[in-house]
């Protein structure tokens, strides 16, 4: 059975793009915040620039900018390929139907079982 993807709803991928990517921001962002906090505590660092408190706020800094950023650039794409799918046409789906086998004792009396394909 052939589908195909004539053009993605905008709001729904916005939905999706900006909560992976904040949860990928998130992500990100601890190591960067630990390797500050570490940076901050090395010998000779009593005057740097960057505060320690800045460490535990990294990964909600970088969360909110990551997230922000990729999900515009998600739905510029998504603009772009809806565009394009109307002057070209979308992508091609060649999708399967799988049924569920169906038991004896859950099929109802004078049903009779197809074979699977």
């Amino acid at each position: 059975m052939k589908w195909e993807l004539k053009r993605i709803d905008l709001a729904s991928l916005a939905k999706m793009a900006l909560f992976l990517n904040a949860i990928l921001g998130f992500l990100i962002g601890i190591p960067i915040g630990f390797f500050i906090y570490l940076g901050s505590m090395l010998p000779g660092m009593e005057e740097n620039p960057i505060p320690q408190g800045l460490a535990f706020l990294f990964p909600f800094i970088t969360m909110f900018a990551v997230a922000v950023i990729k999900t515009i650039a998600w739905l510029i794409g998504g603009l772009l390929y809806n565009l394009l799918g109307g002057l070209f046409g979308g992508i091609e789906l060649e999708l399967k139907e799988v049924r569920p086998p169906v038991s004896p004792s859950s099929a109802p009396p004078g049903s009779v079982e197809l074979p699977s394909l």
